[in-house]
């Protein structure tokens, strides 16, 4: 799915990965996407440039080899939840020929 706004007009599409054109072979730093219904294609950067952010390139319907950058996009995440620290009891109990667990071990590289 894209979000996007072309030409004053807002955009809500479902993209498709594209494979690759025997016609024009892609470039193994981007993924390539078709919108399915409009036909624009859409190459996305696989690696963010020096400044963090990724090159978004737009290639309009029939308008094949003119790729305009569409934006520099930066990637984000959301927030993981701060986890409460894994509480693990151990209890010493006595086994058959090992230490006790409450026994100090000291160990050496």
């Amino acid at each position: 799915m894209a979000d996007y706004v072309h030409v004053g007009q807002r955009q809500i599409v479902t993209l498709e990965a594209e494979d690759p054109d025997s016609r024009t072979p892609p470039d193994e730093n981007f993924l390539y996407f078709r919108e399915t219904l409009a036909g624009h294609r859409w190459a996305i950067a696989r690696y963010p440039s020096a400044d963090q952010r990724y090159r978004v390139y737009f290639q309009a319907a029939g308008s094949s080899g003119a790729w305009q950058l569409f934006q520099r996009a930066q990637a984000t995440w959301e927030p993981q939840p701060v986890e409460q620290p894994t509480i693990i009891w151990v209890w010493p109990e006595p086994t058959c020929a090992a230490w006790l667990l409450s026994e100090t071990i000291s160990l050496w590289p």
